[in-house]
């Protein structure tokens, strides 16, 4: 089963965004990942979100770099994204539209509901 959906967005800086879809990371399918993100044969850095693998806690957002090919892995790097950071709205968006992802996540009932509501966490 796929732990993460890879979505295209409107952003300069990254123009994929790697969403967790479960409690499990997305990383033991960086092969998977790498063949999709091969298909459009571009170099350009990509931002994950680990929240329902990871919580809403500082390893949530990280950014790597793929060279067409490959992620190299040394290129990950943790993210710190302000609250109101656009990044993070279209995450909680994303959610509020795929709300059975947040039944299979570490997040509290709390969480779920701020989401769920359209509240950026």
């Amino acid at each position: 089963m796929k732990t993460y959906d890879l979505v295209q967005i409107e952003n300069k800086e990254y123009p994929y965004f790697v969403i967790s879809t479960s409690y499990e990371t997305p990383l033991t399918q960086l092969s998977q990942l790498t063949q999709e993100l091969s298909a459009y044969q571009n170099a350009f850095k990509i931002v994950f979100d680990f929240l329902l693998c990871s919580g809403n806690s500082s390893d949530r957002f990280y950014e790597a770099f793929f060279d067409g090919k490959e992620l190299i892995k040394t290129s990950f790097k943790n993210l710190n994204l302000d609250k109101k950071n656009e990044l993070r709205k279209f995450s909680c968006d994303y959610f509020r539209n795929h709300k059975d992802y947040l039944e299979n996540s570490v997040l509290n009932t709390y969480q779920k509901k701020m989401l769920e509501k359209g509240i950026v966490i």
